[in-house]
This record gives C-alpha cells, structure tokens and sequence, in this order.
C-alpha cells in the first residue's frame, strides 16, 4: 500500500505540537495547584513525592517537556494522516482507507497511553533524575513521531511501532528499577504501583512479539485485508494484558 507522499508539513506539526503541549502542561498543573489550595488530606498518588519545592520545580519541568514532546507526536499524526486518507479515499482505495484509519487510531492510543503513563509517574514517585531521565522522553517521542509519519506504509509503519513498542519495554524496566530503590510512604499504593508498570512492560513485549511478526510477514506477502485489521489486534493485545488502561 503506496498511497502516501514524502512527509512535508512535520515543522508546521512540530509547533502545533509544541503549543499543544504547552496548553496541555499548563492545564495539568493548574489543576495540580488547586488540588493542593483544597487542602485535601487523602493519600494520593503524589504521596510518594518528595514535597519540597525542588521535587515540585523537577516534576513541573518534566511534565512540560513530556507534553511538548507528545504534542509533537500529536501534531505529527494529525497533519500526516489527514492528506494520506484524503488520497485513499479519492482513489477509492477502500481497503487501504481503513488501514491508515486503525494504524492512526493505534497511534493516537499509543501517544495517550505514553503521556498518561509518564504523568503517573511523575506524580506518584520522584527519584534522583540522572541522564536516562532525560533522554527516556525524547527517544520515546522520536519512535513516535516515526510511528505517525509512516501510517500508511505497512511495512515502516509496523517496524516504527515495533521500535516503540523496544522502547517503551525497556523504560517501563527502568522506571521499575528506580522504584525499588525508593522508600515510599505508603508502601501498599507503592506496590500496587510497581505492579501496573510490570504488566505493562509485560504488555510491551507481548505487543512486540505480534508487531515484529506482521512487521516481517509484510516484506514478504500482500495481506491487504490482514494488514487493515492487525493495527486493531495489536491494541487488543496490549490492552487486554496491561494495567494502564484499567
């Protein structure tokens, strides 16, 4: 399935994405601000954190350049897909239609499972940040943007979505290192915690091994029908072993 052109509107998706990303982290921590105004005494997730005002500065800063770097991602996607479905459709490529419609739908799961996860996380637990911390974000969001700019090329697509998919296992199994080497506050909610990053790094590479497969089986054979539904497998796969999205 050929019906894309050469990416050309990625700068223009790059400050959508970047102004997204600032409305965004703004919103999160003007909400975070009024919680704490309300004085609330309940056990949350941000128990964890340290509450000085460094610990606040580090998270709000993370949380910005997390939300600037998936609106990029989101920026990405939008502007990519939109002329790509508007080919297939007045070509009357119907099959091919509904595959750039799962693999986008897949995409944007996957940039919003990403973002919800590492707001999560900054929130509930705060360790030392060292180099990886600020990397992880970047590299994620790289397989990202790599993830949008190829809907519509089966195999690209699917071999961006399984570079992803290496990623994110690997920063899951990073975020649980850190973890174990916290002392939490309220170590029940911190176990609970540690058990939902391990199935969704278990998730990870369970997606990963079905990814690869069809990643391969499109070099290989013409499954047009197969290729228009697998994005939706994989996101079954992923949701149906995780414990994000429950």
């Amino acid at each position: 399935m050929k019906v894309r052109e050469q990416p050309t509107l990625i700068p223009i998706a790059a400050i959508v994405g970047y102004l997204i990303g600032r409305t965004l982290s703004r919103g999160r921590q003007g909400t975070a601000r009024n919680s704490d105004a309300q004085g609330s005494k309940e056990i949350t997730r941000a128990a964890f954190a340290t509450h000085s005002d460094g610990s606040d500065d580090f998270k709000g800063g993370y949380q910005t350049i997390i939300a600037i770097i998936q609106g990029v991602a989101f920026g990405t996607l939008a502007f990519i897909t939109v002329p790509i479905m508007r080919a297939s459709v007045a070509k009357g490529h119907v099959t091919s239609s509904v595959t750039i419609a799962t693999q986008t739908l897949v995409t944007l799961i996957a940039i919003i499972i990403i973002t919800d996860s590492y707001f999560d996380l900054t929130r509930a637990s705060h360790w030392e940040p060292t180099i990886l911390d600020t990397a992880v974000p970047y590299i994620l969001g790289s397989s990202e943007v790599a993830v949008a700019a190829w809907v519509g090329d089966n195999t690209l697509w699917w071999a961006a979505l399984s570079s992803l998919l290496v990623v994110s296992s690997l920063a899951f199994k990073y975020s649980l290192i850190q973890m174990r080497a916290e002392e939490p506050v309220d170590p029940v909610e911190h176990r609970r915690l540690m058990k939902v990053v391990r199935k969704d790094a278990v998730a990870s590479l369970t997606t990963l091994v079905f990814s690869v497969a069809v990643c391969l089986l499109s070099i290989y054979k013409d499954l047009p029908v197969f290729y228009a539904i697998a994005p939706v497998i994989a996101a079954a796969i992923f949701i149906s072993t995780s414990a994000t999205m429950w």
